[in-house]
């Protein structure tokens, strides 16, 4: 009679694999978590570093002739990384719609309205650092607050102010 004759490798015991398999998953599904924790922390420190610098800006606008104290006073609360750089730029602020949003704001310390405040930080990778091979992470937050003065003329009891 005839007889098939099997190739090597197809009457094989498959059931030692199982373990592997669950362990190559075990390990993926840990990466993928590791990396979503640390996103989730990198985004919430460059969420806390804009607010930290929106509050500086407006504490800046609101006493400009003490400017970076204010500002430095108003995130001393914020956690933010013990390397954060802050700047803080005195200037002319126009709010002209036909400006470029860049132009709007011109560094003029003698005849400021406005504050803008930069925050510079490195936030550290863990896990992120395998892929990125960099040990942190650059956040940069600006904001620029103008102390918009308001004028009013008082006429017979009656008040007239600007719209």
């Amino acid at each position: 009679g005839l007889h098939r004759v099997r190739g090597a490798g197809q009457n094989r015991d498959r059931r030692g694999t199982t373990p592997y398999v669950i362990t190559g998953w075990m390990v993926v599904v840990a990466a993928v978590g590791a990396l979503t924790f640390e996103f989730g922390g990198v985004s919430n420190d460059q969420r806390q570093a804009q607010l930290a610098t929106n509050r500086a800006a407006v504490a800046a606008a609101g006493n400009l002739m003490r400017a970076e104290g204010v500002a430095v006073a108003a995130v001393s609360d914020a956690r933010l990384a013990p390397n954060t750089e802050m700047t803080v730029v005195r200037g002319r602020y126009r709010n002209d719609p036909m400006l470029p949003k860049e132009e709007r704001f011109q560094p003029d310390p003698v005849n400021a309205n406005a504050a803008k405040v930069t925050v510079r930080a490195e936030a550290p990778l863990h896990v992120g650092r395998l892929f990125t091979g960099t040990p942190s992470y650059s956040i940069l937050a600006e904001a620029t607050a103008t102390n918009a003065a308001f004028g009013a003329i008082a006429i017979n009891g009656r008040t007239l102010a600007p719209q």
